[in-house]
């Protein structure tokens, strides 16, 4: 039998339309992504008709990926306003301490101030180098007692090792020494300037897991505070 012309031209049409909404999508798409290639990153792909089929979730896909993106821009952007903010105020008054050391010979105490400021920029300096490394996965692994890196952050925040309470489990853990140190001193000093007098340290094993707790007696965290002590710098 020969296929009419009306059944021909139907079933061309058909496929024009099956084809144009194939490509219509496709080609959002593509413009979304250059336009995010162009850091343009509040672009995001329209879902039509609750984005149903494999071109729906492609565009789903994409919107997660450019939120990711914007959110993780946005937050180095952040950091790096925090830093710059941050460094201007030790390194204001280091400027001053030595011109003062300067006109009046550096005696005793005022080096040991200087020095403070010194370690003050340092450990501002430390948090960003471990922010970046996280975020950028620069980490290297080593195998280490935690117990003795507790001990070490003890001794460095001035802090009575007679606070340190170890069950007598095996503490060796693989991890990232500098991050972690670095984790442990903030945790010693946010319990020092906003907690109590008393610091307790624990240092335990349990489902093969190492754990670090620090204690104080201080009034603990608002809630309100909760959702962002994570945040670079809180």
């Amino acid at each position: 039998e020969m296929e009419s012309p009306i059944s021909r031209h139907s079933s061309m049409g058909l496929a024009a339309f099956v084809a144009r909404r194939i490509a219509k999508p496709l080609e959002q798409l593509t413009r979304v992504a250059q336009s995010l290639g162009e850091g343009k990153l509040d672009t995001r792909a329209e879902l039509r008709h609750r984005g149903r089929g494999e071109v729906g979730e492609l565009a789903r896909a994409m919107n997660d990926m450019a939120d990711r993106i914007e959110r993780q821009v946005r937050g180095q952007r952040e950091l790096l306003a925090a830093v710059s903010h941050e460094l201007r105020t030790p390194l204001a008054r280091m400027r001053l301490l030595v011109d003062l050391a300067r006109d009046e010979g550096a005696g005793e105490d005022r080096m040991a101030a200087i020095e403070r400021e010194i370690i003050e920029t340092d450990a501002l300096v430390a948090d960003l180098l471990a922010s970046s490394r996280v975020d950028f996965s620069a980490l290297v692994r080593k195998r280490v007692e935690l117990l003795s890196l507790v001990r070490e952050a003890l001794k460095r925040a001035a802090l009575p090792t007679a606070g340190l309470e170890h069950d007598g489990s095996p503490t060796e853990v693989e991890v990232d020494v500098t991050l972690v140190s670095r984790a442990i001193a903030i945790l010693l000093d946010n319990a020092v300037h906003h907690g109590g007098a008393k610091v307790v340290v624990r240092v335990g094993r349990a489902n093969e897991k190492v754990s670090v707790v620090v204690e104080d007696d201080g009034p603990g965290f608002d809630p309100s505070d909760l959702p962002k002590v994570f945040l670079p710098f809180v």
